[in-house]
């Protein structure tokens, strides 16, 4: 026989986005390794899923298992058999375990000693006969973050099953799983074809679906999703506001999707841009448009719907719950706005940051001086300590409001809308607002200084803080989202208004805590060091050589993030160089027969032979060009500089015996190529890069 497709469906009542998602992602490996355990060969697994059925395809499944021919070891040989040479208890349980005679058993030397074995030969099976076996234990191994029992009780699954469909082929696999039986009927789209339909053979199960009006695959999905929207924004002659995140999730939220558009009273548009998307985002999965000639939100929305039999009375019963949130989020406003944000801030003091950390009101106290260090080693102006500072002491007032209350990601919005109502000057009302950028990997940056400068201070002291009461991230557990906090603060210093430097911020930060809150003072900053370390090197080798970016990490004194990513441009140029590999070849030389000797004085007097001379006028003639081209951080012009030293290098170690018998010769040659060595090293390491 041939191969096979095998299809196994698992209808159930409707799961949950994230249940259909994970199911996606975790089903694929527990299959192919199932499948291998059992040896049974294919050509590939997929897993799709709807809100009603999760679906494994296996493309050109082998008709048999394969043969098993394998040599088991058992126990030792003097385990295996008693005094007298025959077979012990443990030796006859191991033959009844294989179904082997004794005549079938040999001694296998290893390097723990001689033991017994014997080589077993089980015959493949066919592979529906397997399957039987198998298919319901990997439904049963789907992973759902909650079960459900229903009936008796007896299966749990993430909603309860309704039908099985499983077919090899043209023939139904006969399985029971969740007291339902295998068949090969599978149903159509809840609302436009509900009824049983007939798959003969599994290559036909996708178009079977299709008629039915059910998409299985969540691409596909998307792709039409994307489509619809596009087309229904361009009849509204709106421009749609993009959202990849929402499409997905409204792609495993329906079986065939069909867009609605909607309206709302444009009264609603005098609330800040952000909460009306919040809003119908969140609480309703619409999408929103925005005018394509001024910008601005539109009183229009579209949504994805699961059927389209009756869109007017869909979009009207959107329209009734959208228009209520709205007035509900005006309500809000209305009621914020009868509190300054100053009158607000004291009862920060009853919200907790961190359990040992203190209050929000405490955190606050602290960003206020902060934001100072920061200044103040950032050069900026007074007027950006001023703002910074104002900013600073109103920073969480926000969270005291209704409309952050109902939706936490409208922190920072709300605050420079209200600042803005109560006349606050617009760049405090920035700065506000841009304390909570970035809000995740390419997501946009602070503009201005302050608003920098309080992002990098609010995120500094959760840094500092957790790390300093020993609350750090292990493994995928990251409560107060430190590795975001730190990429956050690189790509600020890297592409903001504002570069870092690293360690000066650290200590500024850990200075501004109330002595004996935290820990050790060094034993903290060195762990942050090193944890911000971790996160530049996963953010460089993203795109750049593991090599590179470590030669230049161990260079950098952890000070200007700036001056690291000028390092790791010149370094990468460096080593696309045509001379590269000569020159990594001497570099390394010098820094091999210099390893823990200091840069000393040379003195001149002892340098005789004529390669040894050449070096040294060389390396001293460009020495203070190199010392100002380090100083400057043009680290490019730097390597232009020491690659000039090649040929002067490779003359001096095929000429010159540097372990002379004279001590003082051979020290004066040492320090000569330590004083090289040194120099470089304020590069790169260069003993880290690969030839």
């Amino acid at each position: 026989m041939t191969a096979r497709d095998l299809v196994f469906e698992i209808g159930t009542e409707e799961l949950p986005v994230s249940f259909v998602k994970g199911a996606i992602r975790a089903w694929p490996s527990l299959s192919e390794t199932a499948f291998r355990a059992s040896r049974l060969s294919h050509q590939g697994v997929h897993v799709m899923g709807t809100p009603r059925r999760l679906v494994l395809c296996v493309r050109g499944l082998v008709a048999r298992q394969a043969d098993l021919k394998e040599q088991v070891q058992g126990p030792p040989r003097q385990i295996a058999y008693d005094k007298d040479g025959s077979l012990s208890r443990a030796g006859k349980k191991f033959i009844e375990k294989l179904g082997v005679s004794e005549a079938d058993l040999e001694t296998v030397t290893t390097p723990k000693g001689k033991y017994i074995a014997a080589r077993r030969h089980e015959p493949g099976r066919e592979t529906g006969e397997v399957l039987r076996e198998l298919l319901p234990k990997l439904a049963a191994q789907i992973p759902f973050p909650k079960m459900m029992r229903w009936g008796d009780g007896q299966v749990a699954f993430g909603r309860p099953v309704q039908w099985l469909l499983a077919l090899l082929g043209d023939e139904v696999v006969d399985i029971q799983f969740a007291e339902i039986v295998s068949d090969r009927y599978t149903r159509g789209h809840r609302f436009l074809a509900n009824e049983q339909a007939e798959v003969r053979d599994a290559t036909q199960y996708a178009q079977v679906l299709a008629e039915k009006h059910v998409l299985l695959d969540g691409k596909a999905r998307e792709t039409v999703i994307g489509e619809q929207l596009l087309r229904a924004a361009s009849v509204l002659d709106a421009e749609l506001i993009p959202d990849p995140e929402l499409i997905e999730e409204c792609a495993y939220l329906v079986e065939e999707p069909h867009v609605v558009s909607g309206t709302f009273d444009a009264q609603y548009l005098e609330l800040p841009e952000e909460v009306i998307v919040a809003l119908m985002r969140g609480h309703q999965r619409y999408f929103a448009v925005r005018d394509p000639e001024g910008g601005g939100l539109m009183p229009h929305y579209l949504t994805v719907a699961n059927t389209a039999v009756y869109p007017e009375m869909v979009s009207q019963g959107n329209n009734r719950v959208l228009g209520a949130r709205l007035q509900d989020a005006r309500f809000f406003v209305h009621e914020d706005q009868k509190r300054t944000l100053a009158e607000r801030v004291d009862r920060l003091e009853s919200i907790v940051f961190q359990a040992q950390l203190g209050s929000v009101g405490a955190k606050v106290h602290r960003l206020s001086g902060l934001v100072s260090d920061l200044v103040s080693r950032s050069g900026a102006t007074e007027e950006t300590r001023s703002v910074a500072q104002q900013a600073a002491g109103l920073s969480k007032a926000d969270l005291l409001t209704l409309m952050v209350g109902e939706f936490p990601e409208l922190q920072g919005v709300m605050g420079r809308f209200y600042a803005l109502k109560e006349g606050l000057p617009p760049l405090v009302a920035e700065a506000l607002y841009e304390q909570y950028l970035p809000k995740g990997a390419g997501a946009l940056l602070p503009t201005t200084h302050a608003g920098a400068i309080l992002a990098l201070a609010d995120r500094l002291d959760s840094l500092v803080g957790c790390f300093g009461v020993g609350v750090m991230p292990d493994g995928s557990v990251d409560p107060f989202a430190l590795r975001r906090a730190t990429l956050g603060i690189i790509r600020i210093a890297l592409h903001g208004p504002m570069d870092v430097d690293w360690g000066y911020a650290l200590g500024a930060a850990y200075d501004r805590y109330d002595a004996g809150t935290l820990r050790d003072r060094a034993g903290t900053l060195k762990a942050l060091d090193a944890f911000g370390r971790a996160r530049l090197r996963a953010l460089y080798t993203a795109d750049t050589r593991a090599d590179i970016v470590d030669a230049c990490l161990s260079a950098w004194q952890s000070d200007s993030f700036r001056d690291l990513d000028e390092r790791m441009r010149a370094l990468v140029a460096f080593c696309a160089s045509p001379n590269y590999g000569p020159l990594l070849t001497a570099f390394k030389r010098v820094f091999n027969i210099t390893k823990g000797v200091s840069p000393m004085a040379v003195d001149r007097a002892l340098l005789t032979v004529p390669a040894e001379i050449a070096l040294a006028e060389a390396f001293f003639e460009r020495r203070a060009t190199l010392d100002r081209a380090l100083q400057k951080g043009a680290y490019a012009n730097a390597l232009e500089e020491a690659m000039t030293l090649l040929v002067p290098i490779d003359r001096f170690f095929e000429e010159v015996f540097v372990m002379d018998e004279n001590p003082d010769v051979k020290a004066n040659r040492l320090h000569l190529l330590a004083n090289i060595a040194h120099t470089l090293t304020h590069i790169a390491d260069f003993r880290a890069l690969e030839v």
